[in-house]
């Protein structure tokens, strides 16, 4: 506010002389300098782990869509891959030794997820 105007609202004198604001403005410490990189460092280092996070999901569809050659779902897009065959309601239960997924009677694309669960399964890790 005071960079704006020059004084504070309704107040008769500026807040500071000329020199001690520009003395100040130049005086950089190494405290805010350490806290500067730091700050800088944390955007870095989360937007790498962003990045590598999208890339991870992007490979991870990439092997979903080669298990689905010979599909109606062959040449989909992401979106579509992930509505038909992962954003889907299921019940899950868990044993000791299995997990069982199951899926809606009326999910209309329950021959394609089962297609494509038996094909990653048979993959070659």
């Amino acid at each position: 506010m005071k960079t704006m105007v020059g004084s504070w609202p309704h107040s008769d004198g500026s807040l500071g002389s000329q020199p001690t604001l520009s003395r100040f403005k130049n005086n950089r410490q190494a405290k805010d300098l350490s806290r500067l990189s730091e700050v800088l460092l944390e955007l870095y280092i989360l937007t790498h782990l962003r990045l590598l996070l999208h890339t991870l999901a992007y490979v991870l569809f990439l092997m979903l869509r080669r298990h689905l050659e010979d599909t109606e779902l062959e040449r989909a897009q992401v979106d579509t891959i992930r509505l038909k065959l992962l954003k889907i309601g299921a019940r899950v239960r868990q044993t000791a030794r299995k997990v069982w997924f199951h899926l809606a009677y009326g999910y209309p694309y329950k021959s394609l997820f089962t297609l494509a669960w038996e094909r990653i399964r048979a993959a070659p890790w």
